[in-house]
């Protein structure tokens, strides 16, 4: 191409390229002077034709040299190697921010072939250090065969102090524990990382010890699965950095740790808990967890008002499959803004003094004014008595829907409004979905043993539209 391109070099700082011929590789590269001002590049191949990325890539690359002052690089939708990686940082010596979406990352084309389809073979040259980049973050991309991309990163980027590698690949449990020790490699290598984040192999409780002890606290999210090992909780709440860090929580697991509640308080500065219990939903345990010690009784116990209490920060809280209790008559207020409690068996306090019994449906309605979303979807193991399954919403200004589905002891619901009228609603259970279930406002007289045997849910508020809305049928006008 002999075409010259005489314009910006002298003022541009910024470049975003989404076209079908990539304008800002022909610029750099026909430019007569250097982009000595351009300090970020933003490069989408989405629209480029298969067939022509690579070289439209390697053309991109070239021209990199005519913009050495470039801070910030971000790569979407394309092909990019490890000989590419340092081909870019050899023109790019001041860049401090790689971004790389949607991308196919392969090795070094000089690398050696695999011996089997999941071999992933050490790093077989030394790359040359990128000493200014601080950031890396390769999302949603693809990780070529064979490719050791935490032994490469671990070599190149040793001064880097956000590292987040989430990739699309299905991982092989062997290949999962190759790059395992890849990410030993990397946090000892990589002294001033703050951040760390890779979803190629399942965080043990040794590497996040590890991670902690390079000052890497930065863990805000962290989810606990079927299959991982449940001593990274125990890891997480008695950290001194990580607990104080830690925001977001889901764990869905079949045996909670021992002394579970008590640990969990611990994260004190949790904005979201999400606890799905895989487990029977009971306070029986068998004899053979007591005999291993799993401590499956206290695990499946969960003391609602001593959870939102310690919990303070916690704005959303989701529980499935856990007995749900009540320690106290509790009157501190608390700033949660979505509870959702689903197939959980309830119990009140007992106020042995004068014998009244404290819910969760007392806890909401007097320590929740903040409240924007409710769910309740459970059952007493006993005929609860009509106080405790009381919602008093009058003063929850911020709420704007509630399910609520009490099974067994309450097929109905009584909505009571600010002038004390009445409105029944039978629920009904949807025949193709087990967990669905529907509102019907109830035309005719109850049944009898409604209201002698307390089977109904009282919802106290202002409007029933907050639980309830009115199905509306449009038919299709004719056309002649």
């Amino acid at each position: 191409m002999n075409e010259t391109f005489k314009g910006w070099s002298s003022t541009l700082e910024s470049i975003e390229d989404t076209s079908t011929n990539m304008l800002s590789a022909f610029m750099l590269n026909c430019s007569t002077q250097p982009f000595k001002h351009l300090r970020r590049l933003w490069l989408n191949y989405s629209n480029i034709v298969e067939s022509k990325l690579v070289s439209g890539m390697n053309y991109s690359l070239k021209g990199l040299k005519q913009a050495p002052a470039l801070e910030e690089i971000t790569l979407r939708y394309t092909y990019v190697s490890f000989a590419d990686l340092d081909i870019l940082h050899q023109h790019c010596q001041q860049l401090h921010s790689l971004r790389l979406e949607f991308a196919d990352i392969a090795n070094h084309p000089s690398a050696p072939g695999q011996r089997f389809i999941y071999d992933i073979p050490p790093l077989h040259y030394e790359p040359t250090e990128a000493p200014n980049l601080k950031s890396l973050d390769i999302v949603s991309s693809h990780i070529g065969s064979g490719a050791p991309i935490l032994h490469y990163i671990a070599v190149k980027y040793k001064h880097a102090e956000r590292i987040i590698c989430n990739v699309s690949n299905i991982i092989q449990r062997s290949m999962s524990d190759t790059y395992r020790e890849q990410a030993v490699v990397l946090l000892l290598s990589c002294a001033k990382l703050k951040q760390f984040d890779c979803n190629l192999f399942a965080i043990t409780p040794s590497i996040l010890r590890l991670m902690d002890s390079q000052g890497i606290d930065k863990i805000q999210k962290f989810t606990i699965g079927l299959s991982d090992d449940t001593e990274n909780f125990v890891v997480l709440c008695t950290s001194d950095n990580y607990k104080l860090e830690l925001k977001d929580l889901t764990m869905k697991i079949g045996i909670y740790p021992n002394h579970f509640n008590d640990i969990l308080l611990n994260l004190r500065n949790l904005t979201r808990l999400q606890l799905i219990n895989f487990g029977y939903p009971t306070i029986g345990a068998s004899s053979e967890f007591e005999e291993e010690g799993y401590g499956y009784e206290e695990a499946t116990m969960l003391p609602f008002d001593v959870l939102l209490s310690g919990l303070e920060h916690l704005e959303i809280v989701e529980l499935q499959g856990f007995f749900i209790s009540m320690n106290n008559v509790e009157k501190t207020q608390h700033n949660v803004k979505e509870i959702s409690i689903n197939e959980c068996t309830f119990e009140s306090f007992l106020n042995e003094e004068d014998g009244t019994l404290f819910s969760i449906c007392n806890y909401i309605s007097a320590c929740c004014l903040q409240l924007q979303l409710l769910s309740l979807n459970g059952y007493w193991n006993y005929d609860p008595q009509e106080s405790e399954v009381n919602l008093k919403l009058f003063d929850h200004t911020q709420l704007t829907r509630i399910e609520v589905f009490i099974m067994y002891s309450c097929p109905y619901i009584r909505h009571i409004d600010e002038e004390g009228a009445e409105t029944w609603f039978e629920i009904q259970r949807n025949e193709q979905d087990y967990q669905g279930f529907t509102y019907v406002p109830v035309s005719e007289e109850l049944p009898s043993h409604v209201k002698e045997n307390n089977q109904y849910f009282t919802i106290e508020c202002k409007d029933s539209k907050i639980f309830y809305a009115e199905k509306v049928y449009y038919q299709e006008p004719f056309l002649f």
